[in-house]
């Protein structure tokens, strides 16, 4: 639950905080105590979404419930989140992925994404301002898209 934490940390900072979710779950309670504001963005189509075209509108959406002013950092937490990274892109700010996962980005989305989408997915972890891992092991699974 790092993201509480990382929340209750700009909270005491007193610096604005969106979250942006598929739903709203069992955490949104905990994140709005903390000041945040929790937008539900169900169904944006990420992070599967059709096609590229299909892609760029969820992002553009996901940038409109940011709302105004300016955005310090977007936060993408497991590899479902790699749209995070072109969010931050349209929103000017940089963008940090957490990834969970112990299994290969391909065999995660293994039959849900095109060649197009997947290519997409597989930039992001280039193209992120920073890509952390639990462990050197799962490290390893992504070390090929890594930057």
């Amino acid at each position: 639950l790092f993201l509480l934490e990382l929340a209750g940390a700009l909270a005491r900072a007193q610096r604005p905080l969106t979250v942006l979710s598929p739903a709203d779950g069992p955490l949104a309670a905990a994140f709005r105590s903390l000041g945040a504001r929790v937008e539900v963005l169900d169904p944006l189509g990420l992070p599967a979404p059709a096609s590229p075209r299909a892609a760029r509108a969820a992002v553009a959406a996901a940038a409109r419930a940011c709302g105004p002013g300016p955005v310090s950092l977007v936060v993408g937490n497991t590899i479902a989140a790699w749209w995070a990274v072109p969010l931050a892109r349209a929103l000017g700010c940089p963008s940090f992925l957490q990834v969970h996962e112990s299994c290969p980005p391909d065999r995660f989305f293994l039959g849900s994404v095109g060649p197009a989408i997947y290519r997409r997915i597989a930039g992001a972890f280039s193209e992120a301002s920073h890509v952390s891992f639990l462990t050197d092991s799962t490290r390893a699974y992504f070390r090929h898209l890594l930057g």
